[in-house]
């Protein structure tokens, strides 16, 4: 199989340092409304259930878009889904500063900006994992994984600097027309040093039909799935969640402090992306790592039953562990897309992988701030126990499918 590609490594680090930057920004911009959140509450300018449907509605929507921007990138240009993913966010972006305080104008606007960006992640997969120099691409998963990091920060950052949480989207508007700008040209003259190159291909692959998704379904990435679905609800929706969580359980913390605590949660991410790119854990089955994580994870959230309770330091430390742990997890998860590769339906498996961690963050905005808004934040951590003991039993039953697809479909490589 053949596709372009890059061989210079310097072009090929310029490209990748390009698209780590141009998602970071689009994560900014995607989070700006998340870190706003505790601040239209304190304000009431709105109630904390219809911040959390607003936050919900992106995700709900942008989840199963992320699978038809999944397809789109296996079939056409991921440079133009990009292009019209950046754009049209800006559009939303800038819609959202003007009819900042309508709610329903605010949950339109924020479910249209999740459409425009269907495209968004499922091709800079596709890029970094098929147009980068070879022996850039492994490494490259690792740190891509840092820009959502760097772009959650940013969002915080924004919300506790900036004075009016309104200029958070018109903040974002102006960096997303200036990125739609900067990365047409950056990218159109990297283009130009591509060189066609040759894709190994499994032999197992050669006779296979022309849909990818009887492999994708007895490959076990199904079950994985749903494990993702509740991983992004305990990694990125309790991001999401927390600073308000913080702010309701002690009086201290008010809405700039819960924002600026949230910041050490979206540091501890680089330790775990770190964390898993030493060479002991490199050489480890992807399902055996995931299991572990969620296993390990169960302390944490443990020791958060007692939010208020016991010392805020505390609370946000058990946060912090989690949040590394997850992190960490993130890029194992990853690692099963990059397997697909070969099979030429890299995004589209990136896209499911991405729509359920999605679909994660919208039912932990739709469920977390509603169980704690009726029963409180204790009863919240109970069910995150809960949803950890059924992610590890998925995990478990998926890892020996998983293995035995690897060891049949992508083991023998020509």
């Amino acid at each position: 199989m053949k596709r372009k590609s890059l061989v210079n490594p310097k072009i090929s680090l310029m490209l990748f340092i390009t698209v780590f930057v141009l998602y970071s920004l689009v994560y900014m911009t995607k989070n700006c409304y998340s870190a706003a959140m505790a601040s239209i509450v304190s304000a009431e300018i709105m109630t904390k259930s219809q911040t959390g449907l607003i936050a919900a509605i992106f995700y709900l929507v942008y989840a199963p878009f992320q699978i038809i921007g999944g397809w789109a990138a296996d079939k056409v240009a991921p440079e133009r889904l990009i292009l019209l993913g950046v754009f049209g966010a800006g559009v939303a972006n800038l819609l959202i500063y003007f009819f900042a305080e309508n709610y329903v104008a605010m949950l339109i606007i924020w479910s249209l900006n999740a459409v425009v960006q269907f495209g968004v992640w499922p091709s800079i997969f596709k890029i970094i994992t098929t147009e980068l120099c070879e022996h850039h691409r492994e490494v490259a998963i690792f740190y891509i994984n840092l820009s959502g990091t760097a772009g959650l920060l940013l969002s915080y950052l924004i919300a506790v600097f900036v004075g009016n949480w309104k200029y958070n989207f018109l903040i974002s508007a102006v960096v997303l027309f200036s990125l739609t700008v900067a990365f047409f040209f950056i990218y159109y003259g990297v283009s130009q040093k591509m060189e066609i190159v040759e894709i190994p291909v499994p032999v197992q692959n050669k006779k296979r039909s022309s849909s990818p998704i009887p492999l994708i379904l007895k490959s076990g990435v199904p079950i994985f799935c749903i494990a993702y679905v509740i991983q992004g609800m305990l990694n990125l929706g309790m991001k999401t969640i927390a600073p308000v969580m913080l702010m309701e359980s002690y009086e201290k913390v008010n809405d700039s402090l819960a924002n600026a605590l949230n910041i050490i949660l979206v540091l501890a991410a680089p330790v775990g992306t770190l964390f898993a790119g030493m060479p002991i854990l490199r050489k480890k089955r992807e399902s055996s790592i995931i299991l572990a994580v969620f296993a390990a994870s169960a302390p944490s959230v443990a020791i958060m039953y007692f939010v208020g309770k016991i010392h805020v330091a505390v609370i946000v430390a058990s946060l912090t562990v989690l949040m590394a742990l997850l992190a960490a997890q993130s890029i194992f998860f990853s690692k099963i897309s990059k397997q697909f590769v070969a099979m030429d339906c890299v995004g589209i498996v990136s896209g499911i992988f991405n729509c359920m961690a999605s679909l994660g963050i919208t039912l932990a905005n739709l469920c977390f701030t509603r169980i704690s808004e009726h029963f409180g934040w204790r009863v919240t951590m109970i069910c995150c126990l809960i949803l950890l003991g059924v992610a590890t039993v998925l995990t478990v039953v998926a890892a020996p499918i998983w293995n035995r697809f690897k060891e049949k479909h992508l083991k023998s490589i020509i």
